[in-house]
């Protein structure tokens, strides 16, 4: 009998073909799956693309409003504030400049007033209109009152994204309803039907706190708006402020341009009416006070006088040096002992004070403001600079010679034409300013005939500059040492006001600075 192959049967062939079908059936189903999985990705990353977008264009409208806000609202107030919330859905502020009327979160929160920002109808990917909450300290409070601070860069913002602190506007794209939340006509302006987690608090007064994540239900996308961030547009439009006075006076300083110069400065820290320019000063701050008082003294050794040429009226200067005795000459006049070791100088005009032995410790006091040596010839001496400028409270005389102390600008005049949000501001605290050796006012210099020695990291030939100041830093080096930056001090330090080794170092070389968490001043060069 001869062997035969088997013939399969027929079930057998219909359960090959079964599986040859479940095969293409899950091949052609995980190509589907795949297919869809990437289409639903590419959804969501289209829908964040989108979201995205429209935060940064609302983000950048805020920061432009800030910066123009003198321009565009109210000239006395100055750059920084931010509009309030939107509270009736129609793109506009509820009560125009007004953040008075706020929601039971007692927290300044509402929609983005996109038509009061002259935005398009910004919308994100849910079709919703963005949410946005501003800094009590960053908003115009016209409904409840004047705002009672301030606002510059040293102003905090107070709110927060988590752990990270110091903002002073959210910016939120609610995305679609989640959970229990129900979008209609009568929940149009309730905020915890369109934001999740702390975003949509209502329980806790008071609350300032954003989250950009929570457990359970929650698809909001947030950006936030620090303090830096604002401030950088903000000390650009300061420091351009401040240039454009400085332009505008060295113009005016004199008929042709090789005579043109630039005021001196006043010392840090001062305040009016005391910022007046100080001869010989080129590094410090603003001079916005006209040139007052002052007196020129000498001792003279052969009638044992400390004589005093004064000027400003009423004005009262005390001398005075524990090493020596003074006592009244014959003659009546604006000086006169004050004790045995005081001379006491008031009004304009020349007297002295008879004085036992040649001083050597003498020191000066103003009355209602400062008073300092701002130079010394013959016999007298001034010992290693008390301030960063350079001047001292005190000087020695061991002859004949001359200790002169002075308030004046030495015939220049203050800076004018600074709008009014910036004193009431205080950025004139903020400012630093630089002049160059070779645009001094005459007589102690020639004006601007020669080139100008100031460098601006590549640019040189620079006559003035200033600096608009951040917000105080921790850590900053600064004459060879690292310490926090503190403000006010009461030695006015330049390591308090600006942050870079390069720029504090008292030379005429000054490097841009690039905005970092250790590194945040505006400088700008005045001219050319």
């Amino acid at each position: 009998m001869s062997a035969t192959t088997p013939i399969p049967s027929r079930r057998q062939g219909g359960a090959v073909l079964l599986l040859v079908l479940l095969f293409v059936t899950l091949a052609g189903s995980f190509t589907l799956l795949r297919g869809l999985n990437g289409g639903l990705g590419a959804i969501r990353a289209h829908r964040l693309q989108h979201d995205a977008a429209a935060l940064a264009q609302a983000k950048e409208a805020l920061l432009g409003y800030a910066a123009a806000y003198p321009d565009l609202i109210n000239p006395t107030r100055g750059p920084g504030f931010l509009p309030c919330p939107d509270r009736n859905n129609d793109g506009l502020l509820l009560t125009e400049g007004s953040c008075s009327s706020k929601s039971v979160t007692a927290r300044t929160v509402g929609r983005l007033p996109w038509r009061y920002l002259g935005l398009s109808d910004l919308r994100d990917s849910a079709g919703e209109r963005l949410w946005y909450a501003v800094a009590d300290n960053y908003s115009f409070h016209q409904g409840g009152g004047i705002y009672t601070v301030p606002l510059n860069s040293q102003t905090p913002g107070d709110l927060a994204i988590e752990r990270q602190g110091d903002v002073v506007a959210v910016i939120i794209a609610p995305g679609e309803p989640v959970g229990s939340q129900v979008r209609n006509a009568a929940n149009a302006n309730d905020v915890r039907n369109y934001l999740e987690g702390e975003n949509g608090e209502t329980a806790t007064p008071n609350d300032k706190v954003f989250v950009s994540g929570a457990s359970g239900d929650f698809n909001d996308r947030l950006v936030a708006i620090t303090r830096a961030e604002l401030m950088a547009v903000v000390e650009k439009r300061v420091a351009g402020t401040a240039r454009e006075a400085l332009r505008r006076y060295y113009q005016a300083s004199a008929s042709t341009s090789a005579a043109r110069y630039f005021p001196y400065a006043s010392l840090l820290g001062m305040e009016g009416p005391h910022r007046v320019g100080w001869q010989g000063l080129r590094r410090g701050a603003l001079p916005l006070d006209p040139a007052g008082d002052g007196c020129q003294c000498r001792y003279l050794q052969a009638t044992s006088e400390f004589s005093c040429t004064c000027t400003g009226g009423t004005v009262r200067y005390e001398f005075t040096d524990n090493t020596v005795i003074f006592s009244d000459d014959a003659v009546p006049g604006i000086c006169k002992a004050a004790g045995s070791s005081s001379c006491v100088c008031t009004g304009t005009g020349t007297d002295a004070c008879i004085v036992s032995a040649a001083p050597t410790q003498l020191s000066v006091r103003r009355e209602g403001g400062l008073a300092v040596f701002t130079g010394s010839s013959g016999a007298c001496a001034l010992p290693p600079p008390g301030q960063p400028q350079g001047f001292t409270t005190k000087c020695a005389c061991t002859g004949e010679g001359a200790c002169s102390v002075q308030t004046s600008q030495h015939a220049n005049n203050s800076l004018s034409g600074l709008p009014t949000w910036f004193d009431a501001n205080d950025w004139e605290q903020l400012i630093y300013y630089s002049l160059s050796e070779q645009c001094r006012a005459p007589p102690d210099g020639a004006g601007c005939a020669a080139e100008p020695q100031l460098i601006l990291g590549q640019n040189q030939g620079i006559g003035a500059l200033v600096a608009a100041a951040g917000a105080p830093l921790p850590a900053t080096a600064c004459n060879g040492i690292t310490r926090d930056q503190v403000r006010p001090t009461a030695d006015s330090n330049v390591c308090d006001l600006l942050d870079s080794e390069q720029n504090t170092d008292a030379d005429d070389a000054y490097v841009p600075a690039q905005r970092t968490e250790q590194s945040n001043d505006f400088l700008r060069a005045v001219w050319p």
